[in-house]
């Protein structure tokens, strides 16, 4: 026969045994995600499998004539933050030591923060195409937006 427990009891249950794990924790278990290897090895693969498009398309955008300069640099670091906030949260995965865990936890923090940056940017700079077209031909070059995406970048 089956039991019924109400919401209650089972939030009850939940935080004992998240109290439990607290207090019998030691450091590394607060900060490294203790996963079976073959859960790692799946998270690595699916990893790979997202960031070989990303490379694949940063190599046909540079190889794109007809592509604006000005887009081409802000897809370019786009797409280069997210495989690279891919990349450090897979081999986040495989290290134990806190110390270094706990600062590959926030490289790609930086590279999330860096990649809606650019998304930000480009909506400006698209925005800017749409509603002043000639003046955006006239002054938006590569060199612009490289200089506000940098200068954005530092004071963030």
């Amino acid at each position: 026969m089956m039991q019924w427990i109400s919401r209650n009891e089972t939030a009850g249950m939940l935080n004992k045994t998240f109290s439990e794990k607290a207090k019998n924790a030691d450091e590394n278990d607060i900060y490294t995600e203790n996963y079976s290897f073959s859960v790692k090895l799946v998270y690595v693969l699916q990893d790979i499998m997202s960031v070989i498009p990303c490379f694949l398309s940063i190599r046909a955008l540079q190889k794109a004539k007809k592509f604006p300069e000005s887009a081409k640099f802000l897809v370019t670091a786009l797409l280069c933050f997210e495989s690279s906030y891919i990349l450090i949260a897979s081999i986040r995965t495989f290290i134990l030591g806190t110390f270094v865990n706990t600062n590959l936890h926030t490289l790609p923090c930086v590279h999330g923060r860096l990649a809606f940056l650019t998304v930000a940017i480009m909506a400006v700079e698209r925005v800017f195409v749409f509603y002043k077209p000639y003046a955006y031909i006239r002054t938006c070059t590569r060199n612009l937006i490289r200089t506000v995406s940098v200068c954005l970048v530092n004071g963030a």
